[in-house]
């Protein structure tokens, strides 16, 4: 067999220390500069960092005990070494992972996955996440979110149009951003949401605000035709604007609303 094709874990668990898991990733990938950062304890590796575009080939990460790994901006594409790995946050942001199959029942609570050609996130069904960002993601189906425990969601880019899994999920803070959605009434009594931004997506009418509960929202006003008045009503609203960073006060925000700002 061909180094790449050697049975996961075959030699990985000999890897204890910063220097073996450097020399190893370096074989591997010789162009790799060997900047990674590394947390151990008499367990063993449990928690990576590497930013190397250069690290393609993560073979050598199989069987290790990772609890936390961020590959980010990494240019790996296969992740079927972590097969098994007890991860509990991985960060996989700009990286080329098309494929999260090998990531069915993780225990995961934390799953980065931005800007990248992941499409489909069936094999996250019955997950424990508590984060998930898709943000720039082509995942357009939401259905294996239904039921969770997800506390926060950003799917900021995706092309998703129909949000009514997200009913039953366990939501404070989710963005909608430049989406294709154009219905909000799903989220109407949600019971936990407490932040919602629908900036720049085709909701029109903001009336299903009137049964939330909401602390922060982000929206497009030149794009409501119906329900403005739900929002001005908003009684726990701590932030409002038409984007992320400029968010302010209710009280700062409604008179230059009126004053025509956001036309």
């Amino acid at each position: 067999a061909t180094p790449s094709q050697e049975p996961p874990g075959a030699s990985a668990s000999q890897i204890t220390t910063e220097e073996e898991l450097k020399a190893a990733l370096k074989e591997k990938n010789p162009d790799f500069q060997g900047e990674v950062v590394v947390d151990a304890n008499n367990g063993g590796i449990y928690a990576v960092e590497i930013h190397d575009p250069a690290v393609e080939d993560i073979g050598p990460l199989a069987g290790l005990p990772l609890r936390v790994l961020d590959l980010a901006r990494c240019h790996v594409a296969d992740i079927s070494p972590l097969k098994g790995a007890p991860l509990m946050e991985l960060y996989l942001e700009e990286t080329g992972v098309e494929d999260i199959s090998t990531l069915k029942g993780m225990p995961l609570v934390k799953l980065y996955l931005s800007n990248t050609k992941v499409s489909d996130i069936g094999p996250l069904k019955g997950a424990r996440l508590k984060e998930l960002n898709l943000v720039g993601t082509k995942v357009a189906d939401l259905s294996p979110l239904e039921g969770m425990g997800l506390e926060m969601l950003w799917l900021t880019g995706c092309p998703v149009s129909d949000i009514g899994p997200l009913q039953s999920v366990r939501l404070v803070s989710v963005t909608l951003a430049d989406t294709k959605v154009s219905d909000i009434s799903p989220l109407k009594g949600h019971p936990t949401l407490q932040r919602l931004h629908i900036a720049g997506t085709e909701v029109t009418d903001l009336s299903p605000l009137q049964w939330m509960k909401l602390t922060r929202l982000i929206f497009t006003p030149n794009r409501i035709k119906k329900g403005i008045e739900h929002a001005r009503q908003l009684q726990g609203l701590g932030e409002i604007g038409t984007e992320f960073e400029g968010r302010m006060p209710p009280a700062q925000f409604w008179p230059l609303y009126d004053a025509g700002k956001f036309n």
